[in-house]
């Protein structure tokens, strides 16, 4: 949002987004080997897209777990519930500023 502002614009029905995002993460599921990880990421801090779609997600994926890999990434954002890491385009103004984006490691475990 901080180099294209109308993306706000663009983008007023999130919901197919996320649904479409849902989809990706379920054959994700699919695909990955047990033992194997999945790196979600979103160009977007909206909750929905982030937070919020992984937790729905780990609901219904019982083989899915978090992956705390961001303990080094601390200084360039917030590491929510040390699950996810999200970064705002406020943070970091001083070095020039950085996009805002959500990022989780899931590893795929036996049943």
């Amino acid at each position: 949002m901080q180099k294209k502002p109308e993306i706000l614009i663009r983008h007023k029905n999130i919901q197919s987004l996320v649904e479409k995002q849902s989809l990706l993460l379920n054959k994700a599921t699919e695909l990955v080997k047990t033992g194997g990880y999945i790196i979600y990421s979103v160009c977007s801090i909206l909750s929905d897209e982030g937070k919020n779609q992984i937790q729905k997600f780990l609901k219904t994926q019982k083989s899915i777990s978090f992956e705390n890999v961001f303990g080094e990434l601390k200084k360039f954002g917030k590491i929510i519930n040390n699950n996810g890491f999200l970064t705002l385009p406020s943070l970091l103004n001083k070095e020039g500023g950085v996009d805002g984006f959500f990022i989780t490691c899931l590893k795929k475990n036996k049943l």
